[in-house]
């Protein structure tokens, strides 16, 4: 439900968001971006983690980055939110999947830039 904002203040400032990225940089800066405009962020790496700290009537908000989940895994975990707590709020994240990888991980063939000719580099 929309509550125009007050004087000086966020319209979102006092909400709860559970936030879920695998991607802990992505995460970190979406957090930081939603607790500077007044929001009380909750972080989760995995859909397990969410699961278990996700409550009804206690997040005003759910945001899940699908793209580095199975779609069968976040939309079971999308299900169970909308069924134990119909009026909720759902984000998904979606779009090209990022290159978020851990310190030292290896580019995987498909993330390799190619040449004009096709050829990876």
């Amino acid at each position: 439900m929309y509550r125009p904002p007050l004087r000086d203040r966020p319209a979102f400032a006092g909400e709860k968001v559970l936030l879920v990225d695998r991607c802990q940089a992505t995460r970190e800066v979406r957090a930081a971006v939603l607790r500077s405009r007044g929001v009380e962020a909750h972080e989760a790496e995995e859909i397990s983690a969410a699961r278990f700290l996700w409550q009804p009537n206690v997040y005003d908000l759910v945001m899940l980055d699908v793209r580095r989940y199975s779609p069968d895994e976040a939309l079971e975990f999308y299900g169970e939110v909308k069924h134990r707590s119909p009026g909720g709020c759902f984000v998904f994240f979606s779009g090209p999947q990022s290159t978020c990888r851990a310190p030292g991980q290896v580019k995987s063939p498909a993330m390799t830039p190619r040449t004009s000719s096709g050829v990876r580099r």
